[in-house]
């Protein structure tokens, strides 16, 4: 949907807002992006497989449901220790989310507006707006909380005989992930802040017109003001003001 097409009660975002001609790229590297995770992994298995010895992995399917679900969906062993737990859990529940709303994004853009039943709408959309506000914030607390805990508090746990095991990927990885947030918070500032962002009729922040003092006018039942005395004689007001100066502020 196009920013001219949101108003009031009818609010949404436009997708690819100010961007569209680098759509194209967005796919190609995220292709990339994906052929290089898919990479990985099949180096790690092959580590995994080189290291491993043969063993039957389908035997009690119920208690590895159990195990998968707890601590690989829920993480609660890391939660065994406040700090570190807090730390992954704002960064993996964070992303957690943020991966269904993309995917909620891209199923808004890519099948309900050409099939003309868009849903990321009005007072919907604003929740989904500020869910994944909220975890994108969540996401950074933990990044800047994996920053402090490897580079400047250093437990003694992170390292191996007093010296750190930090390395320059370690590094990348966190700025990568606090630089993915931040410029997507850069982005929907740019946008909430654009001319055809604005909801027609209304100029100022939302607050604005709840918070403005009310002119003389719009006071109901309000009397007239005495503006002239018996014989033509005009009352005299302290400090130049009088019932008709209007209210500043």
């Amino acid at each position: 949907m196009k920013l001219s097409e949101f108003s009031s009660g009818h609010e949404g975002r436009e997708v690819f807002w100010n961007a569209q001609s680098f759509e194209v790229l967005l796919f190609l590297f995220t292709g990339a992006a994906m052929a290089i995770f898919a990479y990985g992994v099949y180096r790690r298995w092959q580590m995994w497989a080189a290291m491993g010895k043969p063993e039957i992995r389908w035997d009690n399917l119920g208690e590895r449901i159990k195990l998968l679900l707890r601590d690989g969906l829920l993480q609660i062993k890391t939660f065994k220790d406040i700090y570190p737990g807090i730390m992954h859990g704002l960064i993996f529940f964070g992303f957690l989310v943020l991966i269904f709303g993309a995917a909620f994004d891209a199923t808004e853009f890519h099948v309900a507006e050409p099939l003309g039943i868009p849903f990321l709408t009005g007072k919907f959309y604003l929740f989904f707006s500020f869910l994944m506000d909220l975890f994108g914030l969540a996401v950074l607390i933990g990044v800047f909380m994996a920053i402090d805990r490897r580079y400047l508090s250093k437990p003694d746990r992170l390292g191996y005989k007093g010296a750190p095991d930090n390395t320059a990927d370690d590094a990348i990885v966190l700025l990568l992930l606090a630089a993915i947030i931040i410029t997507g918070f850069i982005i929907e500032a740019l946008g909430s802040a654009s001319p055809g962002s604005k909801p027609p009729g209304r100029s100022g922040p939302l607050w604005a017109g709840r918070w403005r003092k009310p002119s003389p006018e719009s006071i109901p039942n309000r009397p007239k003001p005495c503006t002239s005395l018996p014989g033509g004689r005009t009352p005299s007001w302290p400090w130049g003001l009088s019932p008709t100066s209007p209210i500043q502020g």
